[in-house]
């Protein structure tokens, strides 16, 4: 999150205050695929209209829609692209493979009016009479309501012995756990205030949230669901496939319940309005299954690596490998999900 001055800052409020001459920009504009003459990429074609480039292309539409333009443009697994009827101009097995993101599971509590920290002081819920006037107050001095930044009001990175001392722990591979045993490394996220889109939002709620990585074994994709590029693509986050995370879910989501529990919060609580059936590891899973959803840090479906290795998509000049005047500079290249 980029601020300054104690503000959000927007890429355009950053860079484009005072833009180049040479800049323009084009909105509203969908491109469809990227033009090649052999394997130099030579300019991008934006809803028919083809628009040539001098020197490179740098594509930046993040790491789903980045994936499918390459495809789309015929660059990946020459079978998927044969299936769509699409021509093959090189190849690159793991573009669209090795989706990294994060999963996001709420727990949805009633607050007591008297409670500090329920939604009703998040910007969203206020009334535009108040909201108005937290606005006027922010502009004249940056104090008020809107000096807190009231998602999240409380936050916790948790390093659980007990998830880590599973036996499904045991049996993952050695990098797996050594990304989970570092001496900084969470082995998961609590969020109090985020909101959650699979739950509707009763008056004077907290929503506490779990959010943690998948594994290595439970990577996903991001693949064409037709060769017409205004349909979108299929998404397949594969969340859960591993068991180690489902044990790290179950357990995750069973400590956040037992933290609502805690005297410091439970006085502010009337009840719990959305959550697990009991703490069971099936009442756990069944009700994961059901709410769970992407926290939305997609990457790794043009991971960066070493020309050798067989996963790389781009080199680490973000070139994209085999091709000529094309580079990846968005998440899609992480080669994996930061923790």
């Amino acid at each position: 999150q980029t601020t300054h001055n104690g503000q959000r800052v927007t890429a355009s409020g950053a860079y484009l205050q005072d833009p180049p001459e040479n800049l323009h920009i084009t909105t509203n504009a969908t491109v469809t695929k990227v033009l090649f003459e052999d394997k130099k990429a030579i300019g991008v074609e934006v809803e028919g209209k083809k628009i040539t480039a001098r020197k490179e292309i740098i594509l930046s539409a993040g790491a789903i829609d980045t994936p499918k333009l390459l495809l789309l443009s015929g660059i990946g697994p020459p079978s998927h692209l044969s299936h769509h009827r699409l021509p093959l101009i090189h190849a690159l097995p793991n573009i669209g493979q090795k989706l990294h993101d994060r999963l996001f599971i709420c727990i949805v509590s009633i607050q007591k009016p008297t409670a500090s920290h329920h939604r009703t002081s998040y910007p969203t819920a206020m009334t535009p009479e108040k909201l108005m006037s937290a606005r006027k107050q922010w502009a004249t001095d940056q104090t008020g309501e809107l000096a807190s930044y009231h998602m999240p009001q409380m936050i916790g990175f948790i390093r659980s012995s007990t998830i880590l001392a599973g036996e499904e722990f045991g049996k993952l591979g050695e990098e797996s756990q050594r990304g989970l045993t570092g001496e900084t490394k969470p082995t998961y996220e609590i969020i109090s205030q985020g909101p959650h889109p699979s739950i509707p939002a009763p008056h004077l709620y907290l929503a506490t949230a779990v959010a943690f990585h998948a594994t290595e074994s439970s990577t996903g994709s991001v693949t064409l669901s037709s060769s017409n590029p205004t349909d979108a693509p299929l998404i397949n986050p594969n969340f859960l496939a591993h068991p180690f995370d489902r044990h790290l879910a179950i357990n995750a989501v069973r400590e956040a319940m037992e933290l609502l529990e805690k005297p410091e919060l439970a006085e502010d609580v009337v009840r719990v309005a959305e959550g697990p059936g009991g703490k069971g590891d099936e009442e756990i899973l069944e009700y994961i299954r059901s709410t769970a959803t992407s926290m939305w840090h997609p990457c790794s479906t043009v991971a960066m690596g070493k020309p050798d290795n067989p996963d790389t998509c781009v080199d680490t000049n973000f070139r994209v490998l085999g091709i000529k005047g094309l580079r990846v500079v968005d998440m899609s290249i992480a080669p994996f999900l930061p923790r």
